[in-house]
């Protein structure tokens, strides 16, 4: 069953109930400073907790692209429940003020991403599958 959950929901769960838990801030919480370093060159770079987010949402789609080659009935209802997230998250970028920024744009492509990976790694495991147990040759 858990094979099904598209784990970036879990990131744009996490989006929604910190833009809802802190939406009354000065400033958003994804501009909000984490960490700042002194760099070698004398610029200073500073993460955000946008930044942040985005790491670990970047994480999540690597576990999801390694999750993919899988043949089966789960990840196919891993792959449509992946497209629902872009659906929700495209309709919470265009309808809700705090999530239009770039840092849940990026966000949002990374579900494309997702959804788009998913579906042509999926077919491909599947293609490999079926040739390598001849069945083509047999038709």
């Amino acid at each position: 069953m858990w094979q099904s959950f598209p784990l970036m929901a879990i990131g744009l769960a996490i989006y929604v109930a910190l833009s809802l838990l802190l939406s009354g801030q000065a400033q958003p919480w994804y501009l909000t400073e984490v960490a700042s370093m002194q760099m070698p060159s004398g610029a200073r770079w500073s993460v955000s907790a946008g930044d942040v987010f985005l790491l670990c949402a970047l994480v999540l789609l690597f576990i999801e692209i390694v999750r993919s080659p899988r043949i089966g009935p789960e990840p196919l209802l891993n792959h449509a429940f992946s497209v629902v997230v872009f659906v929700v998250g495209l309709l919470l970028f265009l309808m809700r003020a705090d999530c239009a920024n770039s840092t849940f744009f990026s966000f949002i492509a990374l579900t494309t991403f997702d959804f788009l990976a998913g579906f042509i790694i999926s077919i491909l495991a599947a293609r490999r599958q079926v040739e390598k147990h001849g069945v083509l040759e047999r038709l």
